[in-house]
């Protein structure tokens, strides 16, 4: 097991006891150990969010503590703020090619 998966895992499950829906969510997204995290953030790897994690500073976080970001990471994902984020800068992005390519 990856350095700081124990404690995420426990994290979850305290979660689950104390907000069931956001404990499905975290459930159900793949986490990734990541040492260039300085926390823990919702990234995209392709079309999928991922729960990317810094396993060093996991593992020193008190439960408490962890539970609570992990329930806000778990209410930005049943907002679909990830979503919107996400579609928001790929419209940005396309504008912005697109003015590099009339520009040309």
């Amino acid at each position: 097991m990856v350095e700081g998966e124990h404690q995420l895992q426990a994290a979850v499950i305290d979660l689950l006891k104390k907000d069931h829906s956001a404990g499905v969510v975290l459930v159900n997204i793949k986490r990734i150990s990541d040492p260039l995290q300085s926390t823990l953030n919702l990234i995209w790897q392709s079309n999928d969010l991922v729960l990317a994690y810094n396993p060093a500073w996991v593992k020193e976080e008190p439960l408490r503590e962890l539970t609570n970001l992990l329930h806000h990471l778990a209410l930005h994902v049943l907002w679909y703020h990830p979503y919107r984020y996400r579609d928001a800068f790929d419209r940005s992005e396309e504008r912005r090619v697109g003015k590099e390519c009339r520009s040309r």
